[in-house]
């Protein structure tokens, strides 16, 4: 099964969204002038008083909606979501059968993140979603399935590795037309070269952009170099990483997949700006050599 049948399979999400009326209705006045004054001013009075009542309370009910949804405040060369963005869910395949690469192959080790997010639309005053990429290798493609997107070089978020360099992007898509309440599927694709080439262990870090109710990673090995073991940790206490007890990752297929999905008891969303960190050991397979060092012995090269 191919990536994009994988997040098919994953994904089957269904939103609807439900708008609250507020009706206010006047008595007629009978056919004294006085009562008909009176009853003039009544009905004026009691309409709005219903008006404000009725525009205090959505307000209201709009500000604790919209008080929940924090978002992105970058912004990718006029794309910015000011808080009008969240999403129902977010499932990162990460596919390494090129990886790692241990014999210096130009470029080093190919990769590929599938990046699919369920986006709603809570307001009207942003005109897109922004996600940052961070590598510690380099970036060799980039694209946003059926959307219109801009790509522009960022400064990383943190560190990603001790003693290396980490370079960082953002893709701003595009969403102008999609109305308030309604749902978008926005797929990205990032390709790296060289990021997933340390022999025993290695990582995948990402970080809650927008208000997300969950969160998935399935993580892609080759059978010549499988996963041996793995675990998850989150970051929702600045600069502080703790391992995950309750909601392990699970290896499977013989270590050719990790799956984890990182969601809240009650059903909220996950805190804006956590991180989540997947870390694995992986090694060659008993007889089998590294995806990179197949692809040389294939060339003839040493």
């Amino acid at each position: 099964m191919g990536v994009e049948g994988l997040i098919d399979t994953v994904i089957d999400t269904v939103i609807g969204a439900m708008t609250l009326v507020a009706v206010a209705d006047g008595e007629e006045p009978g056919p004294d002038w006085v009562a008909i004054g009176v009853g003039a001013l009544g009905a004026l009075a009691t309409l709005a008083s219903a008006y404000i009542t009725a525009r205090y309370q959505g307000r209201k009910r709009d500000d604790r909606r919209r008080s929940k949804i924090k978002g992105n405040d970058l912004d990718v060369r006029g794309i910015t979501e000011k808080d009008s963005f969240s999403a129902l869910d977010v499932i990162k395949v990460l596919d390494l059968r090129s990886s790692p690469d241990l014999g210096g192959r130009a470029g080093g080790g190919h990769a590929v993140l599938t990046d699919s997010h369920l986006i709603v639309r809570e307001r009207s005053s942003g005109n897109g979603v922004v996600f940052c990429y961070a590598t510690s290798g380099d970036f060799d493609g980039v694209t946003s399935k059926d959307h219109i997107w801009k790509w522009d070089e960022l400064q990383p978020h943190s560190p990603l590795k001790k003693g290396l360099v980490a370079k960082c992007y953002g893709l701003g898509v595009d969403l102008d037309t999609l109305s308030v309440d309604h749902v978008s599927r926005v797929t990205n694709q990032i390709v790296y070269r060289g990021a997933f080439d340390q022999a025993d262990h290695e990582s995948f870090e990402t970080h809650i952009d927008r208000s997300t109710v969950s969160l998935t990673f399935v993580i892609l090995f080759s059978p010549s170099y499988p996963c041996v073991s793995a675990v998850g940790e989150e970051n929702t206490v600045r600069d502080h990483w703790a391992r995950v007890e309750d909601n392990r990752p699970v290896v499977l297929d013989g270590g050719q997949c990790l799956y984890w999905r990182v969601f809240r008891d009650d059903a909220g969303s996950l805190p804006h700006r956590a991180k989540y960190r997947l870390q694995w050991d992986w090694q060659p397979a008993a007889g089998a050599t590294a995806p990179g060092d197949a692809a040389r012995t294939r060339a003839g090269t040493s």
